[in-house]
C-alpha cells in the first residue's frame, strides 16, 4: 500500500515546478521528469508481475537492468552537462580573462561588453533557451561575469563601470576610452580576434 501511495504522490510532485512559478511556458522541464516517472512506473509494474508469479531470477534480472540503465543515464547526463554547459561557459570565461588583463584595464575608463546571440553558441546545438545557449547571450549575465573575472584577476579595477550592449546594437559607437570586448568572438582564437581593443 505504501508503494502505491508513493507512486501516486510522485505524479503531482513531478509537475510541481510548473505550479509554483508564475512563468511556466518552459514545459519541457516537466516533460523530462514525466518521462522518467513513466519508466519508474514501468519498473514497478514489471517488479510486481515478476513477484506475483514468483520469478526470482527475473526479479534479479530487472534489478541488474535498472542498475545498468541508471548508470548509463548518469553518464549521458554528465556528458550533456559538460558538452552544453561546462565547456562552452569555460571558453567564454577564458575569452573574457584574456581581455581583462591589467595592461588593458589600466588604459580603460570603462568596459563595453557586446553580448552574444544564440547563433554564437560554442555547443554542438542549441536546444530551448538553456542547452548550449551562451551565457553572454542573456542580458543579465555579462556584467556579473565580468565583475567575477575582475575580482579574480585585478580586484583594484572591479569598480570600473560596465556597459552591456546586445549584439543587435553592436554597431553603436562605444564611449571614449572604453575597453570593447565583443563576446561573439569567444568561439574564435581568443588571441587573434580583431574586434576588441581600446576605442
Amino acid at each position: 500500500m505504501g508503494q502505491l501511495a508513493l507512486a501516486v504522490l510522485l505524479l503531482p510532485v513531478t509537475y510541481l515546478p510548473n505550479l509554483v512559478v508564475e512563468e511556466n511556458w518552459a514545459s519541457y522541464r516537466t516533460l523530462v521528469a514525466l518521462d522518467t516517472l513513466v519508466l519508474v512506473y514501468l519498473a514497478l509494474a514489471l517488479w510486481g508481475y515478476w513477484q506475483a508469479f514468483r520469478w526470482p531470477a527475473a526479479a534479479r534480472s530487472l534489478t541488474a537492468l535498472v542498475s545498468v540503465a541508471a548508470i548509463m543515464s548518469t553518464g549521458l547526463a554528465a556528458h550533456n552537462v559538460r558538452t552544453y554547459f561546462t565547456i562552452p561557459q569555460e571558453r567564454e570565461l577564458t575569452f573574457l580573462r584574456a581581455h581583462l588583463i591589467p595592461v588593458n584595464l589600466a588604459r580603460s575608463a570603462r568596459l563595453y561588453l557586446i553580448g552574444c546571440t544564440w547563433q554564437n553558441s560554442l555547443a554542438p546545438k542549441v536546444r530551448y533557451d538553456e542547452f548550449g545557449l551562451p551565457s553572454s547571450a542573456a542580458p543579465w549575465a555579462p556584467r556579473p561575469m565580468a565583475y567575477l573575472v575582475l575580482q579574480e584577476l585585478a580586484p583594484e579595477y572591479r569598480s570600473l563601470p560596465i556597459d552591456v550592449v546586445p549584439a543587435s546594437a553592436a554597431s553603436e559607437a562605444p564611449p571614449p576610452r572604453a575597453l570593447v570586448i565583443d563576446m561573439r568572438g569567444s568561439g574564435a582564437n581568443i588571441f587573434d580576434h580583431p574586434t576588441y581593443g581600446l576605442e
